[in-house]
């Protein structure tokens, strides 16, 4: 048996498909995890999403005397969530009520519901103000991916800031694209460099990929990926099954989760931000076997 829920959501959507028992479907609808197969579940059948979406705005500016752009700080604060229990992550939770801090409460909530409640955060909506709703809600589902939207987040592999840029990818359009007077890796700590370079490099990934799903392979595995994965001429084709089997196929596991998570992002951040917005999973996955609205690689 799978332990996490979007597994168990994948395997009853495999059945579904499989056996045409819409009664996987009505289990799908009671999943309380945001994920494409609920989504999916929830358009096919009419329902509306079963899991508890939140999106906060909060009226407080910020944490006095927190700085979110530290690093270090992040990890003790991440150290000290981790170790909580639920009730304490509530209490503690209004701390973090602010603007500025919609990432760090967010973890502390979903920690307090037990993981039952999905916050989608949409810190820092200022310096996305002249970008349009699109764009925004691409933006939004691969924050929320990559970082939950904290400033200061290191990775392994260290990715920077709250998009989790590689330093090498950093400093080409701090110092050579935008020639910044004075770049540093750490200006990418700041939230307004962070979407400022995520935009830039989701425009030049846009030249040859125009799925929200391709465009998540890329910022996730490289461009390079993608244009290996649909020149091979075996996936996204139009058949049965797809394009379900082919993202199942993705060649690497983490990017392939990732696809899927940032489409289920971007499916939720695009009605929170228009209700009235026809974005849907059934079109987005559609769309990926029409090489003239998905790519520019056939």
């Amino acid at each position: 048996a799978f332990e996490r829920q979007d597994r168990k959501d994948n395997a009853l959507f495999w059945l579904y498909l499989l056996s045409h028992d819409r009664s996987y479907l009505e289990k799908l609808n009671q999943s309380h995890d945001v994920n494409i197969y609920t989504l999916y579940a929830n358009e096919l059948t009419g329902a509306s999403a079963a899991a508890n979406i939140v999106s906060p705005t909060p009226t407080k500016e910020k944490v006095a005397d927190y700085d979110i752009k530290d690093p270090f700080l992040w990890q003790k604060t991440f150290k000290m969530i981790k170790e909580m229990s639920a009730q304490d992550a509530a209490k503690h939770s209004e701390t973090f009520n602010t603007k500025e801090t919609l990432g760090q409460y967010a973890y502390l909530m979903e920690k307090a519901s037990g993981y039952k409640d999905s916050y989608f955060v949409m810190p820092f909506v200022d310096e996305l103000e002249d970008v349009n709703a699109t764009r925004k809600a691409l933006l939004y589902a691969i924050g929320r991916q990559e970082s939950r939207f904290i400033p200061a987040v290191i990775s392994t592999s260290y990715a920077l800031g709250m998009m989790q840029f590689m330093p090498f990818l950093a400093n080409d359009i701090g110092k050579k694209q935008l020639a910044i007077a004075g770049f540093d890796q750490d200006d990418m700590f700041r939230p307004e460099v962070a979407y400022r370079f995520a935009n830039i490099h989701i425009d030049w990934l846009e030249r040859k990929i125009y799925s929200p799903v391709f465009i998540a392979y890329a910022y996730n595995g490289g461009l390079g990926l993608v244009k290996k994965m649909l020149q091979r001429g075996d996936m996204f084709n139009k058949g049965k099954f797809e394009p379900w089997l082919s993202m199942e196929l993705v060649p690497y596991a983490e990017s392939r989760d990732y696809g899927k998570k940032v489409l289920a992002n971007f499916i939720i951040y695009s009605q929170i931000l228009d209700p009235r917005a026809k974005v849907s999973v059934q079109q987005e996955l559609q769309d990926l076997l029409i090489p003239s609205r998905s790519d520019d690689f056939r």
